[in-house]
């Protein structure tokens, strides 16, 4: 995961961010489901148990999107629809369960939100 972010700073610095960092988001998203595996079961005992996405980074990968984040602007788009867009080529399973299921749906937002309020504030404490 770090990897990915790493190399994605690297266009960061050029001043692109602004412009890529919805696909770049994308790509630590997706790489993150990949590492943990994701498939429709696992994401249903996500929903059920109210699994917390921020806090199951470990406090480097936390780091990463909050310096990211400092750098993006605005992540008025980043949101629970935005977040389905993002895994529906690499998770179709598990997008059209969480764009059918409103619990499942509802719980994403919910991450989503706590996701952007925890980057969010590294950005404004800056």
């Amino acid at each position: 995961m770090s990897t990915i972010i790493k190399k994605y700073g690297q266009a960061l610095e050029r001043g692109l961010l602004g412009e890529f960092a919805p696909g770049i988001l994308k790509g630590a998203l997706v790489e993150l489901f990949k590492i943990r595996k994701l498939n429709v079961a696992k994401a249903t005992s996500w929903v059920e148990n109210n699994y917390n996405l921020w806090g199951a980074l470990d406090l480097k990968e936390q780091k990463q999107f909050k310096n990211l984040a400092s750098r993006v602007g605005s992540l008025d788009w980043l949101n629970a629809d935005w977040a389905i867009r993002a895994i529906k080529d690499d998770f179709p399973a598990v997008a059209s369960l969480l764009l059918g299921w409103k619990k499942g749906h509802n719980w994403l937002a919910r991450q989503v939100e706590l996701v952007k309020e925890n980057i969010t504030d590294a950005g404004a404490k800056r």
